[in-house]
Parts: C-alpha cells; structure tokens; sequence
C-alpha cells in the first residue's frame, strides 16, 4: 500500500510521486516540501478571507435593505451593528444618544439590526399594556 504526495521543489507542485509507508518518513524530513505548501497555505488564507469578506457583505446587505426593519428610520450604521450604541453606552451618552435620535429621525428609530426605540405615549401602552387579549385561568391550579 502506498501513498500519494504531492512533491515538488518549484512553485509549481505539479510532480506527483508514489512513495511507500518508509519513504513518507524519509519525505517529511525534506525541506524541498517548503515553498509548495506555502504556496497552498497562500491560496487558502486568501480564499478564506475572501469568503470572510462575501460573507459580511452579503449580511451588510441584508440587513440595509431586505431585513423586515429596512424601511424604520435610523442611522445607516445601526442597521449593520450595535457596536457603535455599545460605544454611546460606554461614555455615558445613551440618554443623549436617544433624545438626538429621536429628534432627528421621528417618534420610531432603528437603533440596531434587530432592536427599535419608540417615543410615544401610544406605542407605550400598546407594547406594555396590562389589559391583555388573553385571560389569567386560574383552572390549571
């Protein structure tokens, strides 16, 4: 039984040779090995970023302008991430942050991908009201 190694001493690698189970040790110990597995390591680390960057893009996109919450006003950038309220956060600047925010934007204000701020006594009620379309049935005591 032998093995298959892609060996090569040029950044080519395209010499293949058919070792068996005693020559693999013999071949590891080789530094000709060097330049084609750097040239492989290469290739996959650029493939990979490139499939990194696609991928954020491609949420970026989403999330400005397919996501269910594109069409609520707010800053572009917090459709994309609430890294920059975590920042306003940080700084002590969250109240004044939402007082500006709702100036400029309206009563309904997107403030991260999947999070909304509203500044009405209506939509207060509605969200937190206590009188509820579902009864309390006490029948399961």
């Amino acid at each position: 039984m032998g093995f298959t190694v892609f060996w090569s001493t040029n950044a080519s690698c395209k010499s293949c040779l058919r070792l068996g189970a005693v020559d693999l040790v013999e071949l590891l110990s080789l530094t000709q090995m060097e330049p084609c597995l750097t040239l492989y390591a290469t290739a996959s680390i650029v493939v990979l970023l490139a499939s990194i960057i696609t991928a954020l893009l491609g949420i970026a996109l989403y999330r400005l302008y397919w996501h269910p919450l594109a069409g609520v006003p707010g800053p572009p950038w917090a459709a994309l991430s609430n890294v920059w309220q975590g920042i306003h956060v940080r700084n002590g600047r969250a109240r004044i942050l939402g007082k500006t925010l709702h100036e400029q934007y309206g009563p309904v204000v997107r403030v991260g991908p999947n999070e909304v701020w509203f500044n009405s006594p209506e939509a207060f009620r509605k969200i937190y009201c206590m009188d509820s379309l579902f009864s309390l049935r006490l029948s399961f005591i």
